[in-house]
């Protein structure tokens, strides 16, 4: 096993954590962009508290809001000319991932001279110099973007959805506070849940039989954030349970669970076309294609599926690949995600169209390498029910 592992995100967890916010903001900061989505924020008086205090300390401040899921480019251009036209040294996410994201992508883009798209395409790099310093508060958790090196925008008029991934992009501090999810939508909340057990799989599904302590680790977790997500659906104001999932998300996707491991990322590549065609919820394009892709790769290795199966979803000695695929998708059900693109109402026209353009740059995926063909084939399988 090899690896080299830079996490600088301060993590402030716990009840009550978000009226300590502006504590956190270094002291030589002048101006601040506060980036966030609907008005949730303000109507509950999270923003609202957060200004009076930067106004206590002198600190002055922009608001840009308007962030949407599956984070538009042009919000990012918008704010990236905020930024530049009133000197900002420093960029506060209040919401989820998607405000994250954006906000990653502001701070990566408001000292580079090109079109920030460049960055998200491989035609320029993140640099540490180029960056704003940024700063979180989560509201939201599915992405895991409080904590991790990445961003993913959405270019509205490509349709294109790509991703950008740098330890410079970590968030200086990350203030992870359960009470601010407890308004959360049940939709949300369910698609969010999803998407950090995804996490989890992209790097747990490694062709590979070398079992040792990411895997461990990797099945506690995914058990744990099943465990949660039954007392969730019986009682959403469970605040043990809120807790355990605002700490798994930044867990799954933090880069501690893939230390020494190759990582496949082929089910959020096909799930993000989804979303870029679409505007799918990406936790439930996830839902979908995520069983859909284990039943396309199970041969490669059995084995994994059959561990997965015994150890995260207790399905004891004698079972199959299939076993544990039906297994997932049955938790799934039990927490009315999507498991079929009927179910929201997809067809199977823009198939091809969509295997294209995850395939543009290059063929994805490590578990099995995947061509447009193969891409196909998995949006066949998860197109209807049989």
């Amino acid at each position: 096993m090899k690896f080299n592992y830079y996490n600088p995100t301060r993590l402030i967890f716990g009840n009550g954590k978000v009226k300590e916010t502006v504590d956190y903001i270094p002291k030589n900061i002048k101006k601040v962009l506060i980036h966030y989505g609907s008005n949730r924020m303000i109507d509950d008086g999270t923003i609202p508290e957060i200004i009076k205090k930067l106004k206590a300390k002198k600190i002055e401040y922009k608001l840009l809001g308007g962030v949407v899921a599956n984070p538009r480019l042009q919000k990012v251009k918008e704010g990236i000319e905020l930024v530049k036209d009133n000197d900002i040294d420093f960029i506060l996410a209040i919401g989820g991932g998607s405000v994250i994201d954006s906000a990653k992508a502001i701070s990566a883009g408001y000292n580079y001279d090109g079109d920030i798209w460049d960055i998200f395409i491989g035609k320029a790099k993140v640099l540490e110099e180029n960056l704003l310093p940024l700063g979180v508060v989560l509201s939201f958790p599915a992405t895991g973007s409080e904590d991790s090196r990445g961003s993913v925008i959405n270019n509205e008029k490509t349709g294109e959805k790509r991703s950008i991934g740098s330890d410079y992009l970590r968030p200086a501090f990350s203030i992870l506070d359960p009470e601010l999810t407890r308004t959360l939508p049940r939709r949300q909340r369910f698609a969010g849940i999803v998407d950090m057990f995804s996490h989890i799989l992209e790097r747990y599904m490694e062709d590979n039989d070398d079992y040792g302590s990411m895997d461990y680790m990797s099945e506690g977790l995914m058990k744990n954030i099943i465990e949660m997500a039954y007392i969730l659906k019986d009682d959403e104001l469970n605040i043990k349970a809120l807790e355990e999932i605002m700490l798994s998300s930044t867990l799954a996707h933090n880069g501690i669970l893939g230390l020494g491991r190759v990582q496949d990322w082929a089910s959020h590549n096909i799930a993000h076309e989804l979303s870029a065609l679409y505007d799918s919820i990406h936790g439930e394009t996830l839902s979908i294609i995520f069983p859909a892709w284990m039943e396309y790769v199970k041969d490669v290795n059995p084995k994994r599926f059959i561990r997965l199966g015994q150890k995260v979803f207790d399905l004891g000695e004698d079972i199959a690949p299939e076993d544990t695929i039906e297994a997932f998708r049955t938790f799934l059900r039990d927490i009315n995600m999507p498991i079929y693109l009927e179910d929201l109402k997809i067809g199977e026209d823009d198939i091809e169209l969509m295997a294209d353009k995850c395939t543009k740059y290059n063929d994805i995926g490590s578990f099995k390498k995947l061509n447009k063909k193969d891409i196909i084939n998995i949006y066949k399988i998860a197109a209807k029910s049989k």
